[in-house]
C-alpha cells in the first residue's frame, strides 16, 4: 500500500465507504437518466481515485489501471459537480456535457500519452507535469465554484427551500473539499516544501483522512437520496413520491388542467405556451422542470403528445372520414405535414397511416 496511508484501520473504513460509493454509482448510471449518470460517475470517480492512491505502487506504471482508475481522474470532478445541477434547467444538455468535459478529457489524454508514450521525458519532467495538472485542477475548481454559486441563485427560484439547501451543501462542500486537497498538492510545487509544512503545521496527521471520511460519507448519503432507483425500494413508493423538488406543483397542475384539458388551447396552431404561462403567472422554468421530472418531456414534446392524442380521437370518428390525415392534423394544432408525421412517429412508434391500418385490423 501507499506509505502516505499507513493506518490500516482508516484504510479499511475508507475502502468500505468507497466500495459502497461504487455500488451506488453503478445503480445511478444504470438508471440511464442524464443527471443520474452524472451523479453515478461522480461516485465512481471519487472511489476510483482513492483506490488508485492506496494501491499506487502497483498501478502507477500500468496503462490499463491508469485508464480505468488513475491518470488524475479527479480532474473531471469540478465540471461534473457543476453539471449535476446545471442540467436541471438547461436545454441542449448533450452540448453542455461535451463543452464542459472537453478540457479535462484533453488534459487527461495528454497526461496518459506523455506518461506511457514518452516515458523518458515523463520521468525527467514529472514534477513540472504533475504541477501543471494540479494547477489545472485547482483552476477548474475555482472556475466552477464561481459559476456554481451563480447557478445556485438561479435554482433558488425553481427549487423548494429544503432541496435548494441540500444542493447548496452538496456543491459547496464537494467544491471546497477538492480545493483544499489540490491546494496541498500545488503549494510545494509553487512555493516549496517548507511553505507546505508552515501552512499545514496546525493540522494533525489524520486531518485529511478524517475529512475524507466525513465528506465522502456525506456524498454517499446525498447520492442515495438523489437515487430514484433505490429510494422507492428502501423507503417505499408513497414516502418516495413525497420527496418533491419543485415549488408551486399544485399551481402547475392546475395550469395543465385548465389550458390543456379544459380549454384545449393546444388545438390552435398559433398556441403560444409562454404567453399562457405568463397569463396564468406560472414560472416558465418551474414548468419546464416539472415536465422533465414528471413526464421526462420538454414543453414542445408535452404539447405534441396532447395533439397526437387529440388526432387519434378525431380520426376514430366516422364523421371525420371526409378529411385527409393532414386536415385532421391541422385541427389538432399541427401546422405542417413534416412536423405532424415526425412527432406522431416519435410518440407512437408508427406513422399515421400505419396507425390507421393497425386500428382497422383490430376492428
Amino acid at each position: 500500500m501507499n506509505t502516505n496511508f499507513p493506518d490500516m484501520l482508516m484504510n479499511g473504513i475508507l475502502i468500505c465507504l468507497y466500495s459502497q460509493l461504487i455500488i451506488l454509482g453503478i445503480f445511478n448510471i444504470l438508471n440511464r437518466r442524464l443527471r443520474n449518470i452524472i451523479l453515478g460517475s461522480l461516485c465512481c470517480l471519487l472511489a476510483m481515485s482513492f483506490i488508485y492512491t492506496i494501491y499506487w505502487p502497483k498501478f502507477n506504471m500500468n496503462l490499463s489501471a491508469n485508464i480505468l482508475l488513475g491518470g488524475y481522474k479527479h480532474m473531471f470532478l469540478p465540471s461534473l459537480i457543476y453539471l449535476y445541477m446545471l442540467v436541471l434547467i438547461k436545454k441542449n444538455q448533450n452540448h453542455l456535457i461535451l463543452k464542459n468535459l472537453i478540457p479535462p478529457i484533453i488534459v487527461h489524454s495528454f497526461y496518459l500519452s506523455v506518461k506511457f508514450g514518452f516515458n523518458a521525458f515523463y520521468i525527467s519532467n514529472i514534477i513540472n507535469l504533475v504541477g501543471f495538472i494540479n494547477i489545472f485542477i485547482f483552476a477548474s475548481y475555482l472556475f466552477y465554484f464561481i459559476k456554481g454559486l451563480l447557478l445556485l441563485k438561479e435554482l433558488k427560484i425553481i427549487l423548494l427551500p429544503p432541496i435548494h439547501k441540500r444542493y447548496t451543501i452538496f456543491f459547496v462542500v464537494m467544491s471546497l473539499y477538492g480545493i483544499v486537497l489540490v491546494s496541498e498538492a500545488i503549494i510545494p510545487f509553487l512555493f516549496g516544501e517548507e511553505k507546505l509544512k508552515a501552512t499545514s503545521s496546525f493540522l494533525s496527521s489524520n486531518f485529511y483522512i478524517n475529512i475524507a471520511i466525513i465528506v465522502n460519507l456525506g456524498m454517499l448519503v446525498f447520492a442515495f437520496i438523489e437515487s430514484p432507483s433505490l429510494k422507492p425500494i428502501l423507503l417505499g413508493e408513497k414516502i418516495y413520491t413525497g420527496f418533491d423538488t419543485i415549488k408551486n406543483n399544485e399551481k402547475i397542475i392546475a395550469f395543465i388542467n385548465d389550458v390543456f384539458d379544459t380549454q384545449k388551447l393546444f388545438l390552435n396552431t398559433d398556441f403560444d405556451l409562454k404567453l399562457s404561462l405568463k397569463a396564468s403567472q406560472v414560472n416558465e422554468k418551474e414548468f419546464k422542470l416539472f415536465l422533465k421530472k414528471e413526464f421526462n418531456k420538454s414543453p414542445i414534446e408535452f404539447i405534441n403528445t396532447y395533439r397526437v392524442e387529440a388526432f387519434k380521437k378525431l380520426v376514430a370518428l366516422s364523421e371525420n372520414n371526409k378529411y385527409s390525415l393532414l386536415g385532421i392534423a391541422n385541427k389538432v394544432g399541427f401546422n405542417s405535414k413534416a412536423t405532424f408525421y415526425r412527432n406522431f412517429k416519435n410518440i407512437e412508434g408508427v406513422t399515421p397511416k400505419e396507425y390507421l391500418q393497425i386500428t382497422k385490423n383490430i376492428e
